[in-house]
């Protein structure tokens, strides 16, 4: 992207410990530096491989954001 002002943001979420809170500091910083950014969460345990892409794209997320924790 070119930039993400404007756009709108997956913000993924795997379940594990303290990766919430990393991906709300993630979404404040980006939220005081850009303009109109939007955000959608997703919390979702995943088994290896791919992610579960089909969500993502089905709600117009233009980027993801994905954070694990321990």
């Amino acid at each position: 992207l070119d930039s993400i002002s404007g756009k709108k943001i997956a913000l993924w979420w795997n379940t594990k410990s303290q990766g919430d809170v990393a991906l709300s500091a993630a979404a404040e910083a980006i939220g005081r530096r850009f303009e109109n950014v939007t955000f959608v969460r997703f919390t979702r345990q995943l088994e290896r491989g791919p992610g579960p892409y089909d969500l993502v794209q089905k709600s117009g997320c233009e980027a993801v954001i994905g954070s694990t924790g321990d």
